[in-house]
């Protein structure tokens, strides 16, 4: 494509599979991580005492770590993450159902390493925030703090 066609001298942003990949879109993934980040380690620290301490089930830590987690995790991907301006009402129903479906994964994940297979529960743990955050992005950006048209 040459330059005319292009527009001259505008830079098109590069595509991965339908994906703009923009210096944007960058940040935003970065924000995503560390905010998943911390959001992940309270999930993990939560996990673990709920399994060591209080000797829940899988299924049952993961919930409870999820449910925790919850707040701390709207709070940064609305405000820093996505830097969404959308009206709360809005949002946080829809982050709320991504969060539901999120966490039957992440119980399901969490249980079969755990309560099915019998691995240990850090295997478990690392399982769901290995797995769990790219489908949670992908519906977080495209349907719950996309811009409203």
């Amino acid at each position: 494509m040459s330059d005319s066609d292009r527009g001259a001298g505008q830079k098109q942003p590069r595509t991965l599979r339908g994906f703009h990949v923009d210096r944007a879109t960058v940040w935003r993934l970065a924000r995503f991580i560390v905010t998943g980040g911390i959001a992940s380690g309270v999930y993990a620290i939560a996990a673990l005492v709920a399994v060591d301490s209080f000797a829940m089930s899988g299924i049952a830590a993961s919930t409870v770590a999820y449910m925790i987690a919850i707040p701390i995790s709207f709070i940064g991907q609305k405000f820093w993450t996505f830097r969404a301006k959308g009206a709360i009402a809005r949002e946080l129903p829809r982050f709320l159902g991504v969060q539901l479906l999120s966490l039957i994964a992440a119980s399901l994940v969490m249980g079969g390493v755990v309560d099915v297979l019998g691995w240990d529960r850090l295997i478990g743990i690392a399982a769901v925030i290995s797995v769990i955050p790219v489908g949670t992005y992908l519906l977080l950006s495209r349907g719950v703090f996309a811009a409203v048209r």
